[in-house]
């Protein structure tokens, strides 16, 4: 079970208040729900793989060992290993370092996927890395997973549909700002299959407060 980041706390409190949002009507399917990410039952790597790991590290935390903090997992870890002992020992080495960053200023977390596929653990620690893995964008838990991934936007989970399909990818329903420094927007975008991500429509959830922030 995935865990709720403190932000998105924050940002499902303040969509519920609000009570607004872009229109709902081109989401059929939910790969999120009270901030428990439900994306990685659904991802179909180009070659499949036993055991994937959505995994976020606080930038700018000094703590041994780095605080890892799991969002979201699926499969067993090492099944079709020859030495499970030694593919547990490769995945606990692997690198928590990663380009893809997300969070606003006050709170940035360093994203990665990491997985497992016989005797081999590996890691993503890049778009470009998540994207060979997937190869194409054709699944929900895809787009939502590649929409979540992106450094503007995150997933709304706040117990509506958030992902359906769209002609050449899907729409997902995103939020972008923190309610502090910037309003909080919703947004509906196109995920393609390339992993191309275009914002189709926003609206204003909440205005920047611009004061008292954390």
């Amino acid at each position: 079970m995935s865990r709720c980041r403190p932000q998105r706390r924050i940002l499902l409190i303040a969509a519920l208040a609000c009570g607004c949002g872009v229109d709902s009507s081109s989401f059929d399917q939910r790969r999120c729900d009270g901030g428990e990410l439900q994306l990685l039952d659904d991802i179909s790597p180009a070659t499949p793989v036993d055991y994937v790991e959505l995994r976020a590290v606080p930038m700018g935390v000094d703590s041994s060992p780095p605080d890892r903090e799991v969002l979201d997992v699926h499969g067993v870890r090492c099944a079709s290993a020859s030495d499970p002992e030694a593919c547990a020992d490769a995945f606990d080495a692997l690198p928590l370092d990663s380009l893809i960053s997300r969070g606003e200023f006050f709170s940035i977390s360093e994203v990665s996927l990491a997985w497992t596929r016989g005797d081999e653990a590996r890691v993503a620690s890049s778009q470009p890395e998540v994207l060979q893995l997937l190869d194409v964008i054709d699944t929900p838990g895809e787009a939502a997973l590649w929409a979540e991934l992106d450094r503007q936007h995150e997933l709304v989970c706040d117990g509506r549909d958030n992902v359906g399909a769209a002609d050449g990818g899907f729409f997902v329903l995103t939020r972008t700002g923190n309610g502090c420094m910037e309003d909080i927007r919703e947004h509906q975008v196109f995920v393609g299959a390339d992993g191309e991500i275009v914002d189709v429509d926003s609206v204003l959830v909440k205005r920047a407060a611009q004061r008292n922030c954390p």
